[in-house]
């Protein structure tokens, strides 16, 4: 019996190795405080502590999801490929590109004039923002979700593709993506199941996490700033007529 345990063990040593490094990373990425490291880079900024946690947190994010999982499987599991990290020119790529990119900025039209959404969004909670903190705070969202979608679309999808079937996969990847957002609410935990399926479904057609990545940071972006041009309580230079004036 023991014997048999060990054979199970070592045919799927490779899943358990990915599985349990991810999960070790998220939560280094979840329960550290990134302000401590990253807190003086935004220092210039003069914000509150709050503000400052959140950019910190991103950096971080791009860090523990991003660098580390991938310097960890390049050294302990050198087979698993990493094709993923390329951009491919095919039909696939494209179609998804011009589908699914532009969809998020007319959704966020609508989303960011709803009260409870302005609650939570943006999470920087600046009373007054100036051209440079919105230019800091969109580029700590490209480089937390380029880590972000780099775990989740690559390391924990293309990681385990070859060691398990792919529905398998697809259901371990949207099962701990949906988990994720467990603190942000229900709303945002149920909507997340369509849209990691999705995501995985566009990365595997792909063969890469860059679909995913631009997809999220459309979201993102366009979140960020409607909801700034929509709120009530926040002045920033989107409320005014050009952006950049």
């Amino acid at each position: 019996m023991l014997d048999l345990y060990t054979e199970v063990l070592l045919d799927h040593l490779e899943v358990l190795v990915v599985i349990f490094a991810g999960l070790l990373c998220y939560l280094f990425f979840f329960f550290a405080d990134h302000s401590v490291v990253f807190g003086r880079l935004f220092k210039a900024l003069r914000l509150q502590p709050g503000s400052v946690k959140v950019l910190s947190s991103r950096l971080g994010g791009l860090l523990w999801l991003g660098v580390v999982p991938l310097l960890f499987l390049s050294l302990v599991s050198p087979v698993i490929s990493l094709s993923w990290l390329g951009f491919y020119h095919t039909a696939e790529t494209w179609f998804w590109l011009l589908i699914l990119v532009p969809l998020p900025w007319l959704l966020a039209v609508f989303t960011s004039r709803s009260g409870r959404h302005r609650q939570q969004y943006p999470e920087v909670r600046e009373k007054v923002w100036d051209r440079r903190l919105l230019v800091v705070d969109l580029l700590c969202w490209a480089l937390y979700l380029l880590g972000y979608e780099a775990f989740f679309r690559g390391v924990m999808l293309f990681g385990l593709i070859g060691s398990m079937d792919v529905w398998l996969v697809v259901a371990i990847n949207t099962l701990f993506y949906s988990l994720v957002h467990l603190p942000k609410g229900a709303g945002e935990t149920v909507g997340s199941i369509p849209l990691g399926i999705l995501l995985c479904l566009v990365s595997l057609t792909t063969g890469s996490f860059w679909i995913a990545f631009l997809v999220h940071l459309s979201m993102a972006w366009s979140n960020e700033l409607m909801s700034l041009r929509h709120h009530t309580e926040i002045q920033s230079p989107v409320q005014r007529r050009s952006l950049w004036q």
